[in-house]
């Protein structure tokens, strides 16, 4: 998340992952030392949103044409 304003305790953050902004309370907040050498805020900010990135796919079973019923056996990023 990135700061864009604040009114007293209410901040708005920018959410860089969703592409939206939203009310947080200063309390819900921790600051982020960020070393652009070694860190890379959008995937920090992914995985703080539960989302990985898959490198290659290993398997897959079930009928494409019904996506729901689809199995994948993924290979996830580090």
């Amino acid at each position: 998340m990135r700061v864009i304003s604040n009114i007293g305790a209410e901040y708005i953050v920018h959410n860089i992952v969703q592409n939206t902004e939203i009310p947080v309370h200063a309390t819900r907040m921790k600051v982020c030392e960020h070393d652009p050498k070694r860190t890379d805020p959008l995937a920090i900010a992914a995985r703080d949103n539960e989302e990985f990135e898959i490198d290659y796919i290993i398997s897959h079973s079930g009928n494409p044409k019904r996506k729901s019923d689809m199995d994948f056996l993924g290979k996830w990023n580090d």
